[in-house]
């Protein structure tokens, strides 16, 4: 029962970080300065729509996915009695730093605030940069939610390989000493 349900656990805080990773993933992906130069076949508008749509999905429901899966990750490797802690408490730290970019790096609105209006020289002329224009300007320039909340989910993502595939020649071991 003890594994079923450390199995249940770790399923679902890794299934958490997964889909808040390739959702932070689409995110700076949309926003890298690159992406209108390549012949994608993504308009700007495209770009912003998609991106104002995605941002306002990660947004509550991004939330209540990172706290079911930072208690899943408390809860896990002690249903399991995991001799590893230190890479699960490594886990946990990053899954808590995923809900704090969430509360605080996102409103309710999604992260509109980091499209804000700024001036964008074309030509001769000043203009209000369009969504994508302000983004990118502003992703250059400083460290945005959907990076930090990228970096948190990768490097929880890594620490649960790392935890689950790692340790095998010790339960050899155990086995081989009990037999």
């Amino acid at each position: 029962m003890k594994r079923l349900l450390g199995g249940l656990l770790e399923s679902i805080h890794l299934i958490a970080i997964a889909v808040l990773f390739g959702a932070a993933a689409l995110l700076t992906r949309i926003t890298g300065p690159d992406l209108l130069s390549l012949d994608v076949g993504v308009s700007e508008e495209t770009a912003g729509a998609l991106f104002d749509g995605l941002s306002k999905v990660v947004g509550e429901p991004g939330r209540l996915i990172a706290i079911a899966g930072l208690i899943a990750a408390i809860l896990a490797p002690y249903v399991r009695n995991d001799p590893r802690k230190f890479a699960a408490w490594g886990r946990i730290v990053f899954c808590a730093g995923a809900l704090v970019v969430l509360l605080y790096g996102w409103s309710d609105s999604g992260v509109a605030a980091w499209g804000g209006h700024i001036g964008v020289a074309d030509a001769d002329v000043e203009r209000d940069a369009t969504m994508v224009e302000a983004l990118k300007i502003r992703a250059d320039q400083s460290l945005t939610p959907w990076n930090a909340l990228l970096f948190m989910t990768g490097a929880n993502l890594v620490f649960a390989a790392f935890q689950l595939f790692s340790g095998g020649e010790e339960k050899a071991a155990k086995k081989a000493k009990k037999a």
